[in-house]
């Protein structure tokens, strides 16, 4: 399998002052990222503290993406559908209804591209950035429990006084990930990592993101080679599914969140409180069709549900978000582009797996936080949060990086057994 489009295959290092800026700089995201949604309380004149950093990060990203292209070019070829997705998101600001949103939206999903470039580059050139990606998902996760966990103290469950619930249990979901990689190539403080992230997931009364986890608890076990891992998984689920159980019988708030409120949503006969998401769809769905190709342009879904809704802004369904705005045309552009990177990312981890436990780990984590990209969307609004998409994109980028290193070291070295054999 070819590599991931690297220029000179001899051009493998630079500078320890390249490599420090840019450690440096995503020290510093991941440590604002780990304040959650925090930040849209501060203001500073029109924009909020949240909107300061997403723009501040952009911008400082771009810069550094653009000093190590020179230094060492990166040509993510995978990736190339979900920059034409970003591309026409852009372009369609050209006809949108709401400029300033749009732009938002666009610096979010551009920053994303951006922070794969960068992961992608730093891991290929510094074999060791992976572990410190690693080490910054885990200690900030480990900060924004902390912070939440103040919260659930001075005000209980589902607290929003602090940092938000739901931005909460979306910027866990990556830690959960992590450690649940760890845990299936052997670690079991992986486990035990995993076990009370989610449990802080739960007490924020996030449901969709505690949806997530537990999926993910399955999916990253998830082996049909043999009747051991067979056996493992089914008990797996038996665990899971007694957990599930045991949280909505004996946890009153977890189960109230979701089977009262607004029931419109059915599982057979259960209702899910969906929390008045039905309303935001249909309005969204309806203008929709009104330029169904094209769609209305980058953010205007949110003046739309603006214009409906006393105090929300989002659609809380990225999918409809993306229909809404770009049309069917962005829909197949999302999905083509997402599609590519997870099946590159699944190729990357099974090769890998065969070659280092520790490197297969990383390559899953990847894999495991695009896929609770994907769910996030179905609910969330994650395509528009920076402390969301910021740390997918560098882990992702970097799980590339690594593996394109990895085949490089390997060509290398074959190429230097030739020359020693002649």
């Amino acid at each position: 399998m070819q590599p991931e489009g690297f220029a000179i295959p001899a051009a493998r290092t630079r500078g320890y002052e390249l490599s420090a800026l840019v450690i440096l700089w995503s020290t510093a995201f991941m440590a604002l990222s780990a304040l959650v949604d925090f930040p849209i309380q501060l203001n500073f004149g029109q924009f909020s503290g949240l909107a300061v950093i997403t723009v501040s990060f952009f911008l400082s990203g771009l810069a550094l993406s653009l000093l190590l292209a020179i230094k060492q070019p990166c040509r993510l070829r995978s990736i190339w559908p979900f920059r034409a997705f970003v591309i026409f998101l852009a372009a369609s600001l050209l006809w949108t209804t709401a400029l300033l949103n749009g732009i938002q939206n666009a610096i979010v999903a551009g920053a994303m591209l951006i922070f794969m470039s960068i992961g992608a580059s730093e891991a290929r050139a510094n074999p060791s950035f992976v572990r410190t990606v690693e080490n910054l998902v885990q200690r900030c996760t480990i900060f924004a429990c902390v912070l939440y966990s103040i919260s659930l103290v001075l005000y209980g469950s589902g607290s929003n006084e602090i940092i938000g619930a739901r931005g909460f249990g979306l910027f866990v979901l990556p830690g959960i990930a992590l450690h649940l990689a760890r845990w299936r190539y052997g670690k079991s403080s992986g486990l035990v990592w995993a076990t009370i992230f989610t449990v802080l997931v739960a007490a924020s009364l996030s449901r969709l993101a505690l949806g997530i986890a537990i999926a993910l608890f399955l999916l990253s076990q998830w082996s049909a080679q043999s009747f051991r891992k067979i056996a493992r998984n089914f008990i797996l689920l038996l665990v899971v599914t007694g957990s599930i159980y045991g949280a909505l019988t004996y946890f009153d708030a977890l189960r109230e969140r979701f089977v009262t409120g607004d029931i419109s949503l059915h599982l057979g006969e259960i209702g899910i409180n969906v929390s008045g998401r039905i309303n935001f769809w249909k309005v969204a769905l309806e203008s929709f069709l009104e330029s169904p190709w094209f769609g209305k342009g980058a953010g205007s879904t949110e003046a739309l549900i603006e214009a409906y809704f006393l105090d929300i802004r989002h659609p809380h369904n990225d999918y409809i978000r993306i229909a809404h705005d770009l049309g069917i045309v962005g829909l197949i552009l999302w999905t083509v582009g997402i599609l590519c990177l997870l099946w590159r990312l699944f190729r990357n981890w099974k090769q890998m797996e065969r070659q280092s436990r520790e490197d297969g780990s990383f390559q899953l984590f990847a894999l495991l936080l695009v896929v609770a990209y994907i769910l996030e969307m179905t609910m969330e609004n994650a395509m528009v949060y920076i402390f969301v998409c910021g740390p997918i994109g560098l882990a992702v980028g970097a799980a590339m990086g690594a593996h394109t290193r990895l085949y490089l070291d390997r060509r290398i070295q074959s190429g230097n057994s030739l020359e020693a054999a002649r």
